[in-house]
Protein backbone atom coordinates (compact mmCIF):
# COMPACT_ATOMS: atom_id res chain seq x y z
CA UNK A 1 0.00 0.00 0.00
CA UNK A 2 1.85 3.06 -1.11
CA UNK A 3 1.39 6.12 -2.29
CA UNK A 4 3.05 9.56 -2.66
CA UNK A 5 2.29 12.76 -0.53
CA UNK A 6 1.97 16.01 -1.45
CA UNK A 7 2.56 16.82 2.27
CA UNK A 8 3.15 14.99 5.06
CA UNK A 9 1.65 14.42 6.48
CA UNK A 10 0.88 15.79 8.32
CA UNK A 11 -0.92 18.81 9.18
CA UNK A 12 -0.27 21.68 11.40
CA UNK A 13 -2.40 22.84 13.95
CA UNK A 14 -5.60 25.62 14.30
CA UNK A 15 -7.79 26.25 17.53
CA UNK A 16 -11.08 26.24 16.77
CA UNK A 17 -13.03 29.35 16.46
CA UNK A 18 -10.49 31.84 15.10
CA UNK A 19 -10.97 34.83 13.23
CA UNK A 20 -12.44 34.41 9.26
CA UNK A 21 -10.28 34.05 6.30
CA UNK A 22 -7.98 36.72 5.96
CA UNK A 23 -8.67 38.41 2.83
CA UNK A 24 -7.48 36.49 -0.49
CA UNK A 25 -4.19 37.84 -1.66
CA UNK A 26 -3.52 38.21 -5.35
CA UNK A 27 -0.40 36.88 -7.46
CA UNK A 28 0.53 37.65 -10.85
CA UNK A 29 0.49 34.76 -13.51
CA UNK A 30 3.50 32.64 -13.18
CA UNK A 31 4.24 32.85 -10.25
CA UNK A 32 4.78 30.22 -7.52
CA UNK A 33 1.85 30.04 -4.90
CA UNK A 34 2.79 30.10 -1.77
CA UNK A 35 1.21 26.98 0.88
CA UNK A 36 -1.63 27.89 3.16
CA UNK A 37 -0.04 28.88 6.42
CA UNK A 38 0.91 25.98 8.02
CA UNK A 39 0.18 27.08 11.64
CA UNK A 40 -3.60 27.53 10.84
CA UNK A 41 -4.22 23.79 9.45
CA UNK A 42 -4.93 21.73 11.22
CA UNK A 43 -6.67 19.80 14.49
CA UNK A 44 -4.38 20.27 17.55
CA UNK A 45 -2.55 23.28 18.44
CA UNK A 46 0.96 21.10 18.56
CA UNK A 47 0.07 18.70 15.41
CA UNK A 48 3.96 18.32 13.66
CA UNK A 49 5.00 18.10 10.33
CA UNK A 50 7.07 14.46 9.29
CA UNK A 51 8.63 16.45 5.79
CA UNK A 52 8.48 19.82 4.23
CA UNK A 53 5.68 19.57 1.84
CA UNK A 54 5.61 18.88 -1.86
CA UNK A 55 5.24 21.90 -3.69
CA UNK A 56 1.62 21.87 -5.17
CA UNK A 57 1.51 22.77 -9.22
CA UNK A 58 0.31 26.07 -9.38
CA UNK A 59 -1.12 25.58 -13.58
CA UNK A 60 -4.94 26.17 -14.12
CA UNK A 61 -6.77 23.28 -13.66
CA UNK A 62 -8.24 21.70 -16.69
CA UNK A 63 -11.76 21.85 -15.55
CA UNK A 64 -14.49 24.79 -15.33
CA UNK A 65 -13.21 25.23 -11.75
CA UNK A 66 -10.37 27.65 -13.53
CA UNK A 67 -12.89 29.93 -14.14
CA UNK A 68 -12.77 30.66 -10.05
CA UNK A 69 -11.32 32.73 -7.86
CA UNK A 70 -11.11 29.95 -5.39
CA UNK A 71 -11.24 26.33 -5.15
CA UNK A 72 -14.51 24.14 -5.60
CA UNK A 73 -16.09 23.03 -2.70
CA UNK A 74 -15.07 19.78 -1.22
CA UNK A 75 -18.08 17.23 -1.08
CA UNK A 76 -18.26 14.65 1.44
CA UNK A 77 -20.63 11.73 0.53
CA UNK A 78 -22.20 9.23 3.03
CA UNK A 79 -24.27 7.78 0.43
CA UNK A 80 -27.43 9.03 2.60
CA UNK A 81 -26.47 12.81 3.47
CA UNK A 82 -23.06 15.00 2.27
CA UNK A 83 -21.58 17.81 3.05
CA UNK A 84 -20.08 20.37 0.43
CA UNK A 85 -17.46 22.37 2.35
CA UNK A 86 -16.25 25.66 1.34
CA UNK A 87 -12.12 26.04 1.91
CA UNK A 88 -11.00 28.36 4.65
CA UNK A 89 -7.83 28.46 3.70
CA UNK A 90 -6.30 27.83 0.14
CA UNK A 91 -3.95 28.91 -2.53
CA UNK A 92 -5.57 28.47 -5.48
CA UNK A 93 -4.19 29.10 -9.49
CA UNK A 94 -7.24 30.72 -11.05
CA UNK A 95 -7.32 32.06 -15.24
CA UNK A 96 -5.88 35.21 -14.29
CA UNK A 97 -3.41 34.94 -11.00
CA UNK A 98 -2.77 32.85 -8.18
CA UNK A 99 -4.88 34.17 -4.96
CA UNK A 100 -4.33 32.82 -1.68
CA UNK A 101 -6.17 33.29 1.55
CA UNK A 102 -5.18 32.54 4.98
CA UNK A 103 -7.98 31.66 8.11
CA UNK A 104 -9.22 29.54 10.61
CA UNK A 105 -12.36 27.01 10.63
CA UNK A 106 -15.67 28.33 11.92
CA UNK A 107 -17.43 26.90 14.48
CA UNK A 108 -20.17 25.56 14.03
CA UNK A 109 -18.62 23.17 11.85
CA UNK A 110 -20.74 21.36 9.19
CA UNK A 111 -22.03 17.91 10.75
CA UNK A 112 -22.19 14.71 9.04
CA UNK A 113 -24.33 12.33 11.27
CA UNK A 114 -22.67 8.89 10.17
CA UNK A 115 -18.93 7.94 10.43
CA UNK A 116 -19.43 5.74 6.85
CA UNK A 117 -18.12 5.07 4.78
CA UNK A 118 -17.67 7.72 2.70
CA UNK A 119 -15.62 9.67 0.40
CA UNK A 120 -14.42 12.96 -0.72
CA UNK A 121 -15.01 14.10 -3.82
CA UNK A 122 -13.51 16.71 -5.94
CA UNK A 123 -13.84 17.85 -9.63
CA UNK A 124 -10.01 18.98 -10.02
CA UNK A 125 -8.13 15.48 -10.72
CA UNK A 126 -4.56 14.57 -9.42
CA UNK A 127 -5.88 15.61 -5.69
CA UNK A 128 -4.29 14.00 -2.60
CA UNK A 129 -6.18 14.55 0.75
CA UNK A 130 -4.80 14.39 4.51
CA UNK A 131 -7.52 13.60 6.54
CA UNK A 132 -6.69 14.15 10.74
CA UNK A 133 -9.25 13.92 13.69
CA UNK A 134 -8.52 15.68 16.65
CA UNK A 135 -10.17 14.77 19.68
CA UNK A 136 -10.90 18.69 21.24
CA UNK A 137 -10.38 22.26 19.47
CA UNK A 138 -9.50 23.36 23.38
CA UNK A 139 -6.27 23.74 23.08
CA UNK A 140 -3.20 22.16 24.99
CA UNK A 141 -1.85 19.09 23.78
CA UNK A 142 -3.90 16.40 22.80
CA UNK A 143 -3.35 13.04 20.40
CA UNK A 144 -4.34 13.23 17.12
CA UNK A 145 -5.40 10.59 14.91
CA UNK A 146 -3.97 10.81 11.36
CA UNK A 147 -5.60 8.47 8.53
CA UNK A 148 -3.24 7.14 5.28
CA UNK A 149 -3.62 9.91 2.69
CA UNK A 150 -6.81 9.26 -0.09
CA UNK A 151 -7.46 10.45 -3.23
CA UNK A 152 -11.09 11.18 -4.26
CA UNK A 153 -13.20 8.67 -4.15
CA UNK A 154 -11.74 6.26 -2.04
CA UNK A 155 -13.39 5.16 0.85
CA UNK A 156 -12.86 6.15 4.48
CA UNK A 157 -14.77 5.70 8.00
CA UNK A 158 -14.08 8.04 10.67
CA UNK A 159 -13.85 8.57 14.11
CA UNK A 160 -16.60 11.07 15.50
CA UNK A 161 -15.41 14.35 16.40
CA UNK A 162 -13.94 17.15 14.12
CA UNK A 163 -11.92 16.71 11.10
CA UNK A 164 -9.55 18.34 9.25
CA UNK A 165 -8.96 17.73 5.35
CA UNK A 166 -5.81 19.18 3.59
CA UNK A 167 -5.61 18.68 -0.05
CA UNK A 168 -3.59 19.56 -2.66
CA UNK A 169 -2.91 19.01 -6.83
CA UNK A 170 -2.93 20.24 -9.97
CA UNK A 171 -4.05 24.49 -9.02
CA UNK A 172 -3.08 24.50 -5.78
CA UNK A 173 -4.15 23.31 -2.20
CA UNK A 174 -6.80 24.22 0.22
CA UNK A 175 -8.17 23.33 3.55
CA UNK A 176 -11.66 22.46 4.99
CA UNK A 177 -13.21 21.39 8.27
CA UNK A 178 -15.83 19.21 9.47
CA UNK A 179 -17.59 17.18 12.21
CA UNK A 180 -18.52 13.60 12.34
CA UNK A 181 -21.86 13.79 14.90
CA UNK A 182 -22.39 10.10 15.13
CA UNK A 183 -22.29 7.89 18.12
CA UNK A 184 -21.00 5.12 16.62
CA UNK A 185 -18.59 2.48 18.02
CA UNK A 186 -15.57 2.76 15.38
CA UNK A 187 -12.23 1.71 15.98
CA UNK A 188 -9.56 4.39 15.50
CA UNK A 189 -7.09 3.87 12.33
CA UNK A 190 -4.11 1.77 12.76
CA UNK A 191 -0.30 2.82 13.33
CA UNK A 192 1.11 3.11 9.69
CA UNK A 193 3.80 5.27 8.29
CA UNK A 194 5.71 7.01 5.90
CA UNK A 195 9.04 5.93 4.90
CA UNK A 196 12.00 8.23 3.30
CA UNK A 197 14.58 6.18 2.15
CA UNK A 198 17.74 7.44 -0.09
CA UNK A 199 21.67 6.91 0.01
CA UNK A 200 23.95 9.29 1.18
CA UNK A 201 24.47 11.11 -2.59
CA UNK A 202 20.83 11.56 -3.06
CA UNK A 203 19.76 14.06 -0.15
CA UNK A 204 18.17 13.89 3.03
CA UNK A 205 19.01 11.32 5.41
CA UNK A 206 16.44 8.37 5.62
CA UNK A 207 13.50 8.64 8.07
CA UNK A 208 10.65 6.81 8.97
CA UNK A 209 7.19 8.71 10.61
CA UNK A 210 5.13 6.45 12.60
CA UNK A 211 1.20 8.13 13.32
CA UNK A 212 -1.27 7.22 15.32
CA UNK A 213 0.96 5.32 18.36
CA UNK A 214 0.61 5.24 22.15
CA UNK A 215 2.70 8.16 23.89
CA UNK A 216 5.55 9.45 24.94
CA UNK A 217 6.56 7.43 28.02
CA UNK A 218 6.65 4.25 26.11
CA UNK A 219 9.82 3.30 24.58
CA UNK A 220 10.75 3.44 21.63
CA UNK A 221 13.53 1.54 19.50
CA UNK A 222 14.08 0.82 15.65
CA UNK A 223 16.52 -0.69 13.30
CA UNK A 224 17.12 -0.21 9.16
CA UNK A 225 17.96 -3.41 7.44
CA UNK A 226 19.45 -2.48 3.91
CA UNK A 227 20.40 -5.73 1.97
CA UNK A 228 22.84 -5.60 -1.37
CA UNK A 229 25.09 -7.39 -3.34
CA UNK A 230 27.72 -8.18 -0.77
CA UNK A 231 25.22 -8.70 2.31
CA UNK A 232 23.26 -6.51 4.85
CA UNK A 233 23.68 -3.35 6.75
CA UNK A 234 21.83 -3.19 9.73
CA UNK A 235 21.36 0.71 10.83
CA UNK A 236 20.19 1.40 14.47
CA UNK A 237 17.21 4.59 14.06
CA UNK A 238 16.88 6.99 16.65
CA UNK A 239 13.27 8.23 18.08
CA UNK A 240 12.52 11.37 17.83
CA UNK A 241 9.43 12.14 20.60
CA UNK A 242 8.15 15.08 21.41
CA UNK A 243 7.54 14.88 25.20
CA UNK A 244 6.48 18.00 25.88
CA UNK A 245 3.54 17.81 23.20
CA UNK A 246 2.64 14.89 22.49
CA UNK A 247 0.45 14.30 19.13
CA UNK A 248 0.81 11.15 18.48
CA UNK A 249 3.69 10.86 15.54
CA UNK A 250 7.21 9.45 16.30
CA UNK A 251 10.18 9.78 13.67
CA UNK A 252 12.61 7.19 13.26
CA UNK A 253 15.74 8.77 11.69
CA UNK A 254 19.60 7.39 10.82
CA UNK A 255 22.10 9.04 13.63
CA UNK A 256 24.25 10.01 10.17
CA UNK A 257 24.38 9.34 6.91
CA UNK A 258 25.62 5.51 6.22
CA UNK A 259 27.41 4.10 3.47
CA UNK A 260 25.14 1.50 2.70
CA UNK A 261 28.14 -0.20 -0.17
CA UNK A 262 29.95 -1.27 2.94
CA UNK A 263 28.01 -3.64 4.46
CA UNK A 264 25.57 -4.62 1.42
CA UNK A 265 27.37 -3.83 -1.47
CA UNK A 266 26.17 -2.25 -4.72
CA UNK A 267 22.58 -1.15 -5.04
CA UNK A 268 19.28 -2.52 -5.50
CA UNK A 269 18.99 -2.38 -1.98
CA UNK A 270 15.78 -4.00 -0.25
CA UNK A 271 14.59 -2.44 2.76
CA UNK A 272 13.12 -3.20 5.98
CA UNK A 273 12.16 -1.06 8.83
CA UNK A 274 12.03 -2.82 11.98
CA UNK A 275 10.10 -0.72 14.95
CA UNK A 276 9.39 -1.69 18.45
CA UNK A 277 6.35 0.63 20.67
CA UNK A 278 6.77 -0.46 23.77
CA UNK A 279 5.66 -4.66 23.75
CA UNK A 280 4.47 -3.79 20.22
CA UNK A 281 6.82 -4.92 16.95
CA UNK A 282 6.45 -3.10 13.76
CA UNK A 283 7.78 -4.85 11.13
CA UNK A 284 7.27 -3.17 7.73
CA UNK A 285 6.72 -4.80 4.29
CA UNK A 286 10.46 -5.47 2.47
CA UNK A 287 11.19 -2.48 -0.11
CA UNK A 288 13.61 -2.27 -2.91
CA UNK A 289 15.71 0.96 -3.07
CA UNK A 290 15.45 2.72 -5.92
CA UNK A 291 13.01 1.09 -7.56
CA UNK A 292 9.56 1.81 -5.01
CA UNK A 293 11.19 5.21 -4.04
CA UNK A 294 11.32 7.08 -7.29
CA UNK A 295 8.22 9.24 -7.00
CA UNK A 296 8.94 10.21 -3.37
CA UNK A 297 8.18 8.86 0.29
CA UNK A 298 6.50 5.11 0.48
CA UNK A 299 3.25 4.58 2.99
CA UNK A 300 2.82 1.65 4.59
CA UNK A 301 0.66 -0.25 7.13
CA UNK A 302 2.29 -2.98 9.28
CA UNK A 303 1.42 -6.99 8.97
Amino acid sequence: MRATLAALAIIAVACGGGAAPATPETTAPGTPAPSPNATSIAPSSTAEQSAPPTPASTAPPTTAAATDDAPPPLVVDAGTESLALTAWSYCWAGPDATICADGFPQEPFPALGTNGPLTLEFPVEGWQFHVTAGMTRQGGCVPVLRYPPVRAGEPLILTSGVIDVFGSGPGGDAAWTFHVAADEDVDPPSPWAEIWFTVPSDGPRTSLTLSNVAGPDVEYQGELVVSGSAGTARVPLTPEVAADCWTGTVTFTESGSTDYSIAAGTPPYTVVFDVSVGEQRLVTETFVWPEDFEEGPVITGFD
